[in-house]
């Protein structure tokens, strides 16, 4: 079949085209890029001039696998490292995984960068702050998942949040998790249901009602008094515990 000229013209455009969105390593459709071998080797020429966001993920994720095998001269300089990366990085992707990589970390300076994402105006960002910051297992963690809970403006967040708070289990927990059940948004409903299931061992499903029934049978216990405990703490007379929304 000829290719008539105007045929040939439309499909060099949307090569062309397709090239820029693809080919380029930091093109709104960088992720195939690893599906073609000709965008790979273009992003082996880039990586001559600029590291790529292929290879910036790569070096990113080696670092969180192999977080708990560095001293701690090295990890602070990984924090410092991320922290410049979070600032000056333009893609959300990217940040999200510096993000998680300093949850692998598990020193002061990294929760508290974790802590300053917690704000970041981007969704998914906060959404690995809360996941990260969920990973350290202390109290702190979880007084700030609280506060995520009943303060962000974003339900994926907030869900995010209450499906971590299952890691501290607890009267204070279920006792905010019973506050979401009254939530007028489903998916925030379900994601109590789910945590409260984890943490009171109760088999009811995702039935609002219910639990709310079952909620109302327990001793009921004042919130401002109760306390978080730390993953790494077993301690039955609540050493590693702290009040309730301090912050």
């Amino acid at each position: 079949m000829t290719v008539r000229p105007v045929q040939r013209l439309l499909l060099l455009s949307i090569s062309g085209f397709l090239f820029l969105l693809v080919g380029c390593a930091e093109g709104p459709l960088w992720k195939a890029g690893q599906y073609f071998p000709w965008v790979q080797s273009k992003w082996e020429a880039e990586e001559q001039i600029a590291e790529t966001v292929h290879a910036k993920k790569a070096r990113i994720r080696k670092l969180a696998s192999s977080a708990s095998q560095l001293s701690e001269a090295e990890k602070e300089n990984a924090v410092n490292n991320l922290s410049q990366m979070i600032q000056t990085e333009r893609i959300d992707q990217i940040r999200v995984d510096a993000a998680y990589a300093l949850g692998e970390l598990k020193t002061e300076s990294a929760e508290k960068l974790l802590l300053s994402l917690l704000e970041d105006s981007e969704t998914e960002v906060r959404i690995a702050a809360v996941n990260a910051l969920a990973m350290q297992g202390n109290a702190l963690a979880g007084q700030q998942l609280v506060r995520i809970i009943r303060s962000d403006s974003d339900k994926d967040v907030r869900s995010a949040a209450i499906r971590n708070l299952a890691k501290y289990p607890g009267d204070a927990t279920v006792a905010v998790l019973g506050e979401v059940l009254s939530e007028p948004e489903p998916a925030l409903q379900i994601a109590a249901t789910e945590s409260l299931d984890k943490v009171t061992g109760k088999k009811i499903g995702m039935s609002v009602p219910k639990w709310k029934e079952y909620l109302a049978s327990r001793q009921s216990t004042s919130v401002s008094t109760q306390r978080f405990q730390s993953k790494d703490d077993t301690d039955d007379h609540g050493s590693g515990f702290e009040k309730l929304g301090q912050q």
